[in-house]
């Protein structure tokens, strides 16, 4: 029978999903005619390092087969596996693996193993003329680096663009009428990252041909429909609770009572408390009531009732008929709650494509969009038939996590090759469904349920013969873990809702091979004030246990929901000399020295800022630097913090015996950095981090520039994600979070804070489509996804309830993904007595269900512990790395002449000449001046004799440049390199002001690439020099590159 040509495996956790996906990949390559069958093959993974595995293994094999005498147990049974399932025989299929194994080796380019984003980038390199998109064009892998950018601009328009100022100051008044803060950047970032998604491309794009005007003028619209809404409710419910006062009728003679009963509900209209307005079924019902009156109220009241009764009637039903329009106004009353929101947004999505078209740069977030544009269009398809020449076969890993678009994407090119089933390529496309931890990036895991579905439906209409696999068998866990993952996801199953999702975990049945043994605990701790410090000190207690039990450290893995407890845990562990790795703990600025280096940078930036000098202090004094008596402390930090710059560099060097401010600040970043941590013996207490800090204001200086203000921006933007690396195989429990375990397998897992709500998902949001003719010219917004939507439209209603569907998915996935990575021993840490949907709910369910729910019992196991008794205790040795320079100017003489920039692309060709170039320019006031510029340089050491003629060539590109030319013409009055004192004390340096009377035209030299930093750096310099009363006529950015220029009017 012939195989079908379009597979879909399910893979459940630890079932052998890289080993399937590894085998089918050989399978095709063994059974083609060519050894060079491998370059038709496309396989897409979800991130780099499955990628690098996924080649490893497919290399390894291959090698293995060639050599099968010596190949490992797991290699020959795969072997085996492939000479069943192909009919290869052994021999033949030794040698085949040897001819592929060696045209790899030989075409590694052609290997084509990567992620999706790393397929799109190849795409738009290669047909970027065909995709709009110019030649030279960048990738910007810091999508948010362009959003904070461009964030930073709009805000900056504010008081110049009177529009976008209106618009902010809408913003904030919506804002603070929520009892919200008034600041709008963090607002504004939030906003802006809807750019990263989809979806929110998508929806901007729709928007972008609406203007600011439009905006005002559709907010006015809504709420004009709104408030007459409101305007007639309010009446009535006033005129009813002004009769009820005026007859002396208390609230509670009404039926219901004061607290639910009619004059509560006139409260709510009278109030235009809008939430309310939809009345309840016991106010409806007390409303149908022959009387109105309650049985407390007194028979003397009765009369007064039935008037008010009489009177009000009509008036309730007027009500009721008002509000058949409910759903209508609070659909109209969310799209008014969100709209200067989506204003904001498409003004940050202008400003950025703005900042795109200046910079060539496509973010890496936006490829997918960029050939689904095209691809829309007939004209299109040429780019992937040319594509689908060369991929026959494709592999598609985790496809749960796959977006809409990447999926819409590659729709063509599969198809394509497995059309009507003619052609000889094939699809393998590879996911869990109860692992998609990523809609918040995108991946939607419908499409691989749906996928599934129609693969099993005979009655599918499909072009291609699809077949539906499930990987069943368990080759990770020991059998206690299996069997309660499986008892326990079957038991939720049953309070899932949503049929599709339901489905995925109620025939459970993973099967175990590991053979029998392992062991789960589930242990609820009270959840009171002291709920953090009984969970911490639970896992430190397990910890001691495990490795008593003869674990390693490093067998061990702590899971968290977030990044903050675990912080927490690494805390208490080190703080009992625990060895723990996380990515947290081995950020580089949870390094004390780190920061303080950062806040001695910030302090030579700015020196009057007390903030900076406080902190340096304080670092000094906690490492006996300064070794102040207790009684001296805040005489010392008044004096030092709030006092004079002089009196901060006395004190400073009386510390450093070589500090000269204006020597230091002259010095590259680099060699600054290093006068830092040898001044402080920095490299010594913490070598480890100030190494890789070191290193990476290398890179930084390299790639950008040595422009201190600069680094301080890139820091800021970075420091989130700049860390030690460190070597495999270190003896330490690792802590991190369940996304970044995904993949991934320890002998040991502790799961605490196994508590939090699996149904609410904070200020989540929704685009929805419009066709109101009220709103018209406006085709999608955002709304809230909150309850108030159950009052809404049916669109709306059942938007929410798929969204609570979704969100109850991600978080039992999450648990899922975090109850499949142990081994051998599973600990969960939860939490008793919690109310709605938390964790600890369906922990409970499954316990009843399984008649073990015993009441105040805390701790129920599953299996025997048994000790391990094959680890050795391991030892870790140090880390591996190089030893920074303690005194750099022992193996570098640095010209006092020194650049104040240094920027390269190639540290090995280009950054010598780079700063010799800015420094001998900084010689020259006119064209004249180059050759005593050119006699300086030689004398300073700054070039050779050899050197002289290029220099001069270079020189000339400049000066004799045509826009260039005027100002280096004689008769100017030139100031290179002139210092800027500011009143914080900070110094600025611009490379050239030539001035014309009152006009001055600001000049600022640079090589290497182009950087959003030097437009912000010459247009700091713009703002001082238009202080002091001078008119800027033009600020250039030269760049200097290759013998060439370009000019850059900012």
């Amino acid at each position: 029978m012939k195989s079908a040509p379009f597979k879909i495996y399910s893979a459940s956790a630890g079932s052998g999903k890289t080993f399937t996906l590894v085998k089918e990949y050989l399978k095709v390559c063994i059974t083609a005619v060519s050894p060079q069958k491998f370059m038709s093959i496309l396989a897409i993974t979800f991130t780099n390092k499955a990628a690098a595995e996924m080649k490893v293994r497919i290399i390894k094999s291959l090698k293995a087969f060639s050599d099968p005498d010596k190949a490992e147990q797991t290699e020959l049974e795969m072997m085996m596996l492939i000479a069943k399932e192909t009919g290869v025989a052994k021999k033949e299929l030794q040698s085949r693996a040897q001819l592929i194994f060696e045209n790899i080796l030989h075409n590694y380019s052609r290997f084509a193993i990567g992620t999706i984003d790393k397929f799109t980038h190849r795409v738009l390199k290669t047909f970027a003329q065909d995709l709009g998109l110019p030649n030279n064009f960048e990738v910007e892998m810091e999508h948010k680096l362009l959003l904070k950018q461009a964030v930073d601009l709009i805000i900056n328009k504010t008081g110049v663009d009177e529009k976008l100022t209106k618009l902010f100051v809408n913003f904030i008044q919506n804002k603070t009428a929520d009892d919200k803060s008034w600041l709008i950047e963090k607002d504004f970032y939030t906003i802006a990252e809807e750019l990263l998604k989809e979806s929110g491309q998508e929806h901007c794009e729709n928007l972008k041909n609406l203007s600011l005007d439009n905006f005002f003028k559709l907010r006015n619209d809504i709420q004009s429909y709104t408030n007459k809404i409101d305007h007639e409710l309010s009446t009535l419910g006033q005129k009813f609770l002004s009769d009820c006062k005026n007859s002396c009728l208390k609230h509670e003679w009404f039926a219901g009572g004061a607290r639910s009963g009619l004059p509560k509900y006139f409260e709510y209209l009278s109030s235009k408390n809008w939430e309310k307005y939809k009345p309840s079924d016991s106010v409806l019902k007390n409303i149908e009531k022959e009387n109105w009156y309650a049985v407390k109220a007194p028979k003397e009241a009765y009369g007064q009732i039935d008037e008010v009764q009489e009177k009000f009637y009509p008036l309730v039903k007027r009500v009721i008929k008002i509000l058949k329009e409910y759903p209508k106004y609070v659909y109209f009353k969310l799209i008014a709650h969100n709209l200067y929101s989506v204003a904001v947004l498409r003004e940050i999505s202008k400003e950025m494509q703005q900042i795109k078209e200046q910079n060539n740069i496509v973010p890496i977030g936006e490829f997918n969009k960029k050939i689904a544009e095209v691809l829309q269009n007939e004209e299109g398809n040429f780019i992937y038939e040319r594509l689908g020449e060369r991929y026959a076969n494709y592999f598609i890993d985790e496809f749960q996590d796959t977006s809409e678009l990447q999926w819409k994407n590659l729709i063509p090119l599969i198809e394509n090759a497995i059309a009507d089933g003619q052609k000889p390529g094939s699809a393998m496309i590879v996911g869990d469904a109860k692992q998609a931890i990523y809609r918040w990036r995108g991946g939607e895991v419908d499409q691989f349920i749906n996928l599934q579905q129609l693969a099993v439906d005979p009655s599918s209409q499909v072009a291609y013969k699809m077949e539906y696999l499930s990987l069943k068998n368990n080759f990770r866990s020991k059998a206690e873990v299996v069997n309660f993952n499986n008892e326990l996801f079957s038991s939720i199953a049953h309070q899932i809702e949503h049929k599709k999702y339901k489905e995925l975990f109620i025939n459970l049945k993973a099967q175990e091979v590991k053979g029998s043994g392992g062991y789960v605990s589930l242990e609820y701790l009270e959840n009171g004030a002291e709920h953090d410090e009984l969970m911490l000190g639970r896992c430190l207690k397990t910890v001691k246990e495990l490795n008593k039990d003869g674990f390693n450290y490093g067998d061990i893995c702590i899971l968290t929901r977030t990044k903050a407890k675990g912080a927490l845990i690494v805390k208490t562990l080190s703080e009992k000399n625990i060895p723990v790795i996380s990515s947290e703990s081995l950020l580089l600025e949870q390094s004390a020295e780190i920061r303080f280096i950062l806040n001695f940078l910030r302090f030579l930036n700015e020196p009057n800022h007390p903030r900076y000098r406080f902190k340096i202090i304080e670092f000094l004094h906690e490492n006996a630097f300064c070794p102040w008596p207790l009684e001296m402390i805040n005489q010392k930090l008044e004096m030092l913090c709030k006092g004079s710059t002089n009196q901060f560099y006395a004190f400073l060097k009386e510390l450093i015996i070589d500090f000269d401010l204006l020597k230091w600040r002259s010095s590259s970043l680099i060699e600054l950095c290093h006068k830092i941590t040898k001044a402080f013996k920095l490299e010594i207490t913490a070598r480890v981090y100030v190494q890789f800090f070191l290193d990476e204001v290398w890179v930084y200086s390299n790639k950008y520039s040595q422009d201190l203000f600069g680094f301080l921006n890139y820091w800021e933007d970075h420091a989130h994600k700049l860390s030690v690396v460190i070597p495999e195989g270190i003896n330490a429990v690792r802590v991190m979070t369940i996304h970044k375990s995904k993949g991934l397998e320890f002998p040991v897992v502790l799961f605490p804070y196994a508590n939090w709500n699996a149904t609410s998902e904070r200020d989540a949001k929704s685009w929805v489509e419009i066709n109101e003719p009220e709103l018209e010219g406006l085709p999608s917004s955002l709304i809230p996804l909150n309850d108030k939507l159950n009052s809404a439209t049916k669109q709306l209603q059942v938007i929410y309830e798929e969204h609570k569907a979704k969100v109850l998915l991600d978080n039992l996935n999450m648990l899922y993904v975090a109850l499949t990575r142990p081994k051998t021993r599973l600990y969960i840490f939860t939490s008793s007595k919690e109310r709605g949907k938390n964790l600890n709910v369906f922990f409970d369910t499954f316990l009843k269900s399984k008649g073990l729910w015993e009441d105040g019992k805390t701790q129920y196991n599953f299996g025997k512990k048994v000790k391990e008794t094959n680890n050795k205790q391991k030892e870790n040795k140090k880390f591996p790395t190089s030893q920074p320079v303690e005194d750099l100017s022992k193996i570098l003489h640095i010209s006092r002449q020194a650049p104040k920039i240094w920027e390269v692309n190639h540290p090995e060709k280009g950054a010598d000449k780079g700063r010799r170039v800015h420094e001998i320019l900084s010689y020259i006031k006119t064209v004249n001046d180059v050759d005593d510029a050119l006699k300086k340089a030689l004398r300073l050491g700054l070039i050779t004799n050899s050197e002289a003629g290029e220099m001069r060539s270079i020189l000339n590109i400049v000066l004799k440049n045509v826009d260039m030319k005027p100002y280096f013409a004689q008769g100017l009055v030139v100031k290179n390199e002139e210092e800027i004192l500011l009143s914080n004390g900070r110094i600025l340096r611009p490379d050239r002001l030539v001035f014309e009377e009152n006009e001055v035209t600001i000049i600022d030299y640079k090589t290497g690439l182009e950087n959003n930093t030097h437009k912000k750096q010459i247009l700091e310099y713009k703002t001082e020099i238009e202080k002091m009363g001078y008119k800027v006529k033009e600020s250039l950015l030269v760049y200097i590159n290759d013998g060439s220029i370009k000019l850059k009017r900012v």
